[in-house]
């Protein structure tokens, strides 16, 4: 795992059009019984979904969320800098959505761009204060800046909530 991503899932995506007003999710599952599949089984499924999400960012261009998933789909490919422009256009449409600063955050610090991704990963804990990953991304990028007290902080938290 990297930062609670899994390197390896067995994902079968589905598109839910649960209503005539158009709202949909991604909903990654396993069958029953099944083991993970294969990395390259894994990377056709990922990019098969961001194909579809693709899509729905042109006919749908002002829903947050279809860019929060093709943001994190980029993410989990290995994408990072085609991510990035998807999820921050996601925190501009809707600054309350979780996925697309931690994910800012966790692109950013790959890049080596730790003050943007403490910018992020701060965002990211503030709406979501429970979850441990999160917090061990910010431990690991206020260590990069120097920011030793709070790195300690933000490490205990992780560990804490892990420990629960």
């Amino acid at each position: 795992m990297i930062c609670g991503i899994p390197k390896r899932a067995s994902w079968i995506v589905i598109l839910l059009f649960a209503s005539a007003a158009g709202s949909y999710a991604l909903a990654p599952q396993q069958s029953a019984g099944s083991t993970m599949g294969s990395p390259a089984d894994d990377q056709e499924q990922l990019k098969e979904a961001i194909s579809k999400y693709e899509e729905l960012s042109r006919t749908q261009p002002q829903t947050a969320e279809v860019w929060s998933n093709l943001g994190v789909l980029r993410a989990m490919a290995g994408d990072c800098r085609e991510a990035l422009p998807a999820l921050h256009k996601a925190e501009t449409l809707n600054a309350s959505l979780y996925n697309p600063w931690f994910f800012s955050a966790y692109c950013q610090f790959s890049f080596h761009q730790s003050l943007p991704a403490g910018k992020s990963i701060r965002r990211a804990v503030q709406l979501n204060p429970k979850d441990a990953n999160a917090w061990f991304l910010m431990a690991q990028i206020t260590y990069d800046l120097g920011e030793y007290a709070d790195s300690l902080d933000a490490l205990v938290r992780s560990r804490r909530l892990v420990s629960g």
